[in-house]
């Protein structure tokens, strides 16, 4: 039985004065993960600054499985030993893929719908966009 791990990431928006530039991330915007909990040995999770809107990206190297959580407290991805895998039900899925979370929903992906867990990626990492980052 893998090992399941949960990630809670807690991210700050360090927000200085100055106009949003269209198309562009906000230069005057700094996202930095606080902190992880619980820490996780070998697996590495940054921000990944530029484009739209800033990005998490995460590489899970161990043999455990690392569940990314929506806002619901539901796993949406899980990085292990299989590589990547997407619960396609899961509404926090299609919202991660949008810079601005809002995107088109599969009618079967909705809130309390069973999980239907499909491999994504080969390698265990991913980048995702997270819309619960303060933007003031």
């Amino acid at each position: 039985m893998p090992v399941l791990v949960a990630v809670l990431v807690w991210l700050a928006a360090l927000i200085a004065a100055g106009p949003a530039v269209a198309h562009q991330g906000d230069p005057s915007i700094d996202t930095a993960i606080v902190s992880l909990t619980p820490g996780l040995a070998q697996v590495e999770v940054s921000v990944v600054q530029g484009g739209i809107a800033p990005a998490l990206s995460a590489y899970n190297p161990t043999g455990g499985r690392l569940e990314v959580l929506g806002a619901d407290g539901r796993p949406f991805l899980r990085l292990g030993p299989p590589g990547t895998e997407a619960d396609l039900d899961n509404p926090a899925y299609w919202h991660s893929t949008a810079p601005s979370g809002e995107a088109r929903i599969p009618p079967a992906a909705f809130a309390g719908a069973a999980p239907r867990w499909r491999l994504a990626f080969r390698r265990p990492a991913w980048a995702w966009y997270v819309q619960r980052v303060p933007m003031i």
